[in-house]
């Protein structure tokens, strides 16, 4: 079985020639696109849950070292791309991506 990498490229079509079109089509269309639907319609706690993956995604894709954890990576790319001071980048991986990604909620009140 093929599987979709994006709406329009399978995983197995994926090669140097269109993987950096394929990439920023599955970041718009699978992310970008539902985290404004969920907006729109005052849907912040699915939206934020889905940007928090977003991150993820992001952190592990600019950051190929696998020495790093996924929180040091995590933290390290919203206090760059976001400019969040450690503190707060520290405290929304803590609560916001850990508690939304694996307990279903915004963890020591956000």
């Amino acid at each position: 079985m093929d599987y979709n990498f994006s709406p329009s490229f399978k995983l197995g079509s994926l090669n140097v020639n269109n993987v950096i079109k394929a990439f920023k089509e599955r970041i718009e269309i699978y992310y970008l696109k539902p985290i404004k639907i969920l907006n729109e319609k005052r849907c912040g706690f699915a939206a934020t849950a889905l940007l928090a993956s977003l991150i993820d995604i992001m952190a592990k894709t600019e950051n190929h070292n696998a020495t790093k954890k996924n929180g040091e990576q995590y933290i390290n790319w919203i206090k760059e791309n976001l400019r969040f001071k450690s503190q707060l980048a520290n405290n929304f991986y803590i609560n916001f991506r850990c508690g939304l990604l694996h307990a279903g909620c915004i963890e020591s009140g956000g």
